[in-house]
């Protein structure tokens, strides 16, 4: 969301905008993984063809996705900071659909509006309700031979 932010301080949410946020965060990436750093990208990225393009540029790449309904990512939502990305997106999108409501800035939203396609190919697919810890473990235990060079 701070890197989108960056990129477009007024965010409208596009389709071009989108594509273009990811394809400029996979930049970003690949500029720091060049360098011999780690980098751990957050984001949603709901086409495969946005996270195939990281995948073809970054030679030691991982897909880790978080297999998220809408309840959970409204619950995730309420965890951000504030003022990165409007409040309660998930929640006016579902109101949206059902009333035909417009509200003013809201975009697209992933998993709502927009399909997320999962990608056959991630290394790692794990279940946003599962507990936290147990989350953690397992993209440890995926990414320690990694980071150990």
């Amino acid at each position: 969301d701070a890197r989108r932010k960056a990129y477009f301080p007024h965010p409208t949410y596009s389709d071009q905008e989108r594509a273009k946020a990811y394809e400029l965060l996979a930049d970003e990436a690949v500029t720091l993984t060049r360098q011999g750093r780690n980098v751990l990208i957050d984001a949603t990225a709901p086409a495969k063809n946005m996270r195939r393009r990281a995948r073809r540029a970054i030679p030691r790449f991982a897909e880790i996705h978080l297999r998220c309904d809408a309840e959970a990512a409204m619950q995730r939502e309420a965890a951000r900071p504030e003022g990165q990305v409007m409040a309660g997106l998930y929640a006016k999108a579902l109101e949206r659909k059902r009333s035909g409501r417009e509200f003013p800035g809201l975009g697209k939203v992933p998993g709502v509006d927009v399909p997320f396609e999962e990608d056959e190919r991630a290394e790692l697919v794990l279940d946003a309700h599962a507990v936290p810890k147990e989350l953690c473990a397992r993209v440890v235990e995926l990414l320690t031979p990694w980071l150990g060079d």
